[in-house]
């Protein structure tokens, strides 16, 4: 035995020869059993491996010269700068051959050994390194790890000693770890777990640590397998009323007892920050050999253990230089273990990694977003973990992938998942439409999905299914929707793109702009793509060393890592910041960054005192602050710069093969055409191309629809007109929410919404707020209905009802104020609404001061100043919300009303303010009011002259 330091890969590289090879024919010797294309044959696709042909529809390899192949990717220099990553010595056999106990991902097998050091680089491998010599792979000697075997490290070598006899004897076997998620909105919290019993999960939740007093939040339980022989229930509890900047306790009821509480905190909405991470993949440090054994790869179970410390590592220092985080998001891959062919154990080690994934005691109080990885796609374990908000439960491929894509609000950040294994181009077009109309007007829209579409990774980013199915579309996606942040994992590298904007008409389908670290970028156009490196460092793989036209930086530190966002807000400038940073666990040096993004914030009315619209465009007025139009009877600022809203769900043309058995194994059929690189034809499977298996099927079938997206694609969105209400209505104009009650129409058969997923209005009165080819949409019960519009309108129907008011019941009653609801009455100190019909439409009393009120309002509206523009905006508000205030109660007679003093020739007109507050300072104008009317004041903010009568 001799001792090697693990500074040998670098004296092996200074002896390595980069000699060139001519027509190297590697596809020969990869699994044996390609053949290599004969000269100038195009390329049909490239991989992991190379560049493929294709011929009478068989793969080929396309030579290349053994120079071309040098992917491999050295230790940074500055890794062996820091005391954390002093490694210890390692005893190994002499003339010791990594190959001849490593399985290569280039090869599948083992490699003979390279007989000479002196002998051309193929590429590094995360155990060693691969060479070329007598037309060969070979494995060159010596021993050195390109992963993070935590046994290596002199710095937490003890630390992890203990950890495993813990992982062993107390936290492997536990699945009932809780699973906390982040709700529909920053008000909500998701919870999920498993139970060894179906009894009624719920969540109790309180502010104090004695949990008194509380509130109890049941959910929902299912069973869900049986893992070693247990049988498994998925719980799942959604909490809300959760207010920010504040400290609330929780207790989980499991298996019928309550547990201990945990304690969680909300933080300021206005600064905050997330953590993000790609692919922890625990349990893939699989098949490595370590310093304590470098002749026996670890198995499964070892390189769980390996893995689930280093993720507790990455989980606790990225706390350590966040501090106070309010969000996790993790790109997928969050476990190693296929589960593809479905046996027990494979379950029960799969449930080992998420054993190991939810252990970390920080995860109990910080909600973690997931999506989707390439190895979770095989078993349901994923939709019974977690409990997703928004979920879109019906893609095209419902069996397979149920619920996995999703959308939720964090304060004025809109976050969106897409399933990108079995999910289509039409599934994600759905599910943008979705989060778009349920939240525009957030100032940050960031969008996680698991394959990396812009990025060097040399192992998946230049598939086929990536290029030329997923970037298409979602590139088109991402500019449309004006997304600000896409982050990716999938490659087991860090890649960070310039700003890109999908642009058709480009030569690669998108225009770029370099970035600067440092710099600011103010109110700029683009998306910005991140694929995060594995959190762990179970697998580190290698990139493609020339720079693509989209990237901006991109790097290998063969260690942990994270990325942060800082989201700010400045209300003295109105304007918002988000950061990026990226860093190495072990150090928390910083890798990458920062890269600064500032724009205005979109709801520029919020800053004035009201909303911005939620379902309007259209303009009721215009002014030096903006447009303005009206939802609920209330102004609202306009955000122009954003896109339309799209009330008309997706429809997919796109016919799935079924005519399979595959369905019964987890695996959807496949189209024709997609046998794929590693097809196993003679089995009856077939691969998808760079994503997932399939099973093969008669030879008429589909063909599958690629590219996914024609080149002109454009989403659909329908240009509305928009129906709008008066400053005096008080309809609810509100956007959907989710599961709300459906009201029964008037009649079913009529009802021509219905085939398009949303129910008829109850009530043909409400108001029309979008109409398209379909016909004219309004909101009941928080949801969109169709409008049933008869030919001939109803008489004598009480219309008031809807607003929460009794007609009149006197024909005679005299119109007291109209608007655009209808005209209006008093009875018994009560607006009533006044129903019009052939028998009292000609013997109504109407009074002219309405008319005359209005008109003195838009007049001191359009004749003042800048300044008085907003304050008339402001108290003609406050006339609005007064005259609403006293529909919706009765008219007292505690009613303070003064009294009018004699005129002076300055009293106010009818329906002015004469009293309260203006801007929030005390009023100071005239008290007296024209001849015939009074000062009423309603509150100590506002009086008004009203009639006397």
């Amino acid at each position: 035995m001799k001792t090697i330091t693990f500074l040998f890969p670098l004296l092996l590289l200074a002896s390595v020869k980069a000699e060139q090879y001519e027509d190297f024919c590697w596809a020969s010797i990869i699994y044996g059993v390609y053949d290599c294309c004969p000269k100038n044959q195009p390329v049909y696709e490239e991989n992991s491996l190379g560049k493929w042909g294709k011929i009478n529809g068989n793969y080929c390899g396309i030579k290349t010269s053994i120079e071309d192949k040098e992917y491999f990717n050295r230790y940074p220099k500055e890794y062996f700068e820091y005391p954390q990553f002093k490694v210890r010595n390692v005893k190994v056999p002499d003339d010791y051959c990594w190959s001849k106990y490593v399985k290569t991902k280039s090869t599948g097998g083992n490699l003979k050994c390279c007989k000479s050091d002196d002998v051309p680089i193929y590429r590094f491998e995360m155990d060693g390194i691969i060479g070329y010599e007598n037309n060969t792979f070979c494995g060159l000697k010596g021993f050195q790890t390109f992963w993070n075997d935590r046994e290596k490290f002199v710095d937490t070598y003890d630390k992890y000693q203990a950890f495993k006899k813990k992982w062993d004897n107390e936290y492997r076997d536990n699945f009932e770890r809780i699973s906390v998620f982040p709700g529909e909105d920053e008000s909500m919290l998701n919870f999920g777990w498993y139970s060894k019993t179906k009894t009624e999960p719920a969540i109790r939740v309180s502010k104090y640590k004695n949990m008194k007093p509380y509130v109890d939040f049941v959910g929902k339980i299912e069973f869900y397998r049986e893992i070693g022989g247990q049988s498994y229930y998925s719980n799942k509890v959604t909490i809300s009323g959760l207010e920010r900047s504040s400290t609330y306790y929780y207790q989980r009821r499991l298996n019928n007892k309550w547990e201990s509480a945990i304690k969680f905190n909300t933080y300021d909405p206005d600064n905050f920050k997330f953590i993000f991470v790609g692919d922890p993949q625990i349990g893939g440090s699989e098949g490595h050999v370590t310093y304590d054994n470098p002749t026996e790869p670890l198995s499964e179970v070892d390189g769980t253990k390996n893995d689930a410390f280093n993720w507790n590592m990455t989980i606790h220092k990225s706390l350590e230089l966040t501090k106070e985080p309010s969000l996790l998001l993790s790109a997928g891959d969050q476990v190693n273990a296929f589960c593809m062919e479905g046996y027990d154990k494979q379950y029960e080690l799969q449930e080992y990694e998420y054993s190991a994934l939810l252990l970390p005691d920080p995860l109990k109080s910080l909600p973690m977003a997931t999506t989707v990885g390439n190895h979770e796609i095989y078993t349901k374990a994923f939709k019974n973990h977690y409990h997703t908000p928004n979920s879109y439960e019906t893609p095209l491929e419902p069996d397979l992938a149920p619920g996995y894509n999703y959308f939720f609000k964090y304060n004025n950040v809109l976050v969106i998942v897409l399933e990108t294994n079995y999910g289509y181009c039409d599934d994600f077009k759905e599910v943008m439409r979705r989060a778009h109309l349920k939240y525009p007007n957030t100032d940050w829209r960031i969008v996680m999905f698991h394959h990396d579409i812009y990025s060097n990774g040399k192992f998946h980013s230049q598939e086929s299914y990536i290029t030329d199915t997923l970037r298409p579309c979602l590139s088109q996606l991402m500019t449309y929707y004006k997304i600000d942040l896409v982050i990716n994992g999938h490659d087991h590298i860090y890649s960070a793109s310039r700003l890109i904007t999908y642009d058709k008409n480009e030569d690669l389908g998108f225009k770029s702009v370099q970035l600067t670290p440092g710099k600011t970028n103010k109110n700029v156009k683009g998306t910005y793509y991140v694929t995060a490196n594995c959190s762990t460092g179970s697998k580190l793989f290698s990139f493609i060393e020339e720079s693509k036209d989209y990237t901006n930086n991109f790097n290998q530190t063969y260690t942990s890592t994270f990325g942060v966002i800082d989201f700010e807000k400045d209300k003295k400038s109105h304007t918002v910041q988000m950061t990026v940073n990226y860093y190495e666990v072990d150090t928390l040096r910083q890798i990458d960054g920062p890269y600064i993004f500032s724009k205005s914030e979109k709801c520029w009315s919020e800053r004035l005192g009201y909303p911005c619209c939620t379902t309007t465009k259209k303009a009721y007025t215009e002014d030096s602050d903006g447009k303005w139009g009206v939802e609920k009877g209330n102004y609202c600022g306009i955000i122009e710069e954003d896109i339309p809203f799209n009330t008309k769900p997706i429809s997919s043309n796109i016919k799935l093969p079924k005519s399979c058995n595959a369905y019964e194994e987890g695996y959807p059929c496949c189209f024709k055409g997609d046998e794929g690189v590693a097809s196993t034809s003679s089995q009856g499977w077939g691969s998808m191309k760079g994503s997932y298996w399939c099973k093969l099927i008669s030879k008429d079938a589909e063909t599958r629809p690629v590219p996914i997206v024609p080149p002109d694609y454009d989403p659909t969105i329908i240009k509305s007109t928009v129906t709008i209400p008066s400053l005096d209505d008080d309809t609810d104009n509100t956007n959907s929410k989710t599961n709300p009650s459906k009201p029964e129409p008037t009649n079913t058969d009529d009802c021509w919404s219905i085939p398009l997923g949303y129910p008829c209005c109850s009530n043909s009165y409400l108001p029309t707020l979008f109409t398209d080819d379909n016909g004219e949409w309004s909101v009941e019960n928080d949801n969109w209905c169709g409008k049933i519009v008869s030919e001939t309108p109803k008489e004598n129907t009480c219309w008031s009802i809807q607003y929460g008011y009794e007609c009149c019941k006197d024909p005679e009653t005299p119109v007291y104020s109209k608007d655009s609801t209808g005209e209006w009455g008093i009875e018994n100190n009560n607006w009533c609404g006044i129903v019009k019909n052939n028998n009292n439409n000609n013997n109504k009393k109407t009074t002219t001061t309405t008319k005359k009120a209005s008109t003195t309002t838009k007049k001191a509206s359009t004749t003042t100043t800048k300044k008085a523009s907003t304050t008339t905006k402001k108290a003609s508000t406050t006339t609005k919300k007064t005259i609403t205030s006293t529909k919706k109660t009765t008219i007292k007679t505690t009613t303070t009303v003064v009294k009018t003093p004699e005129s002076t020739g300055k009293c106010i007109e009818a329906w002015g303010q004469c009293g309260g507050t203006v801007n929030g300072k005390k009023y100071n104008g005239s008290t007296c009011c024209v001849s015939g009317y009074k000062c009423k004041e309603y509150n100590t903010n506002y009086a008004q002259c009203v009639p006397d009568n």
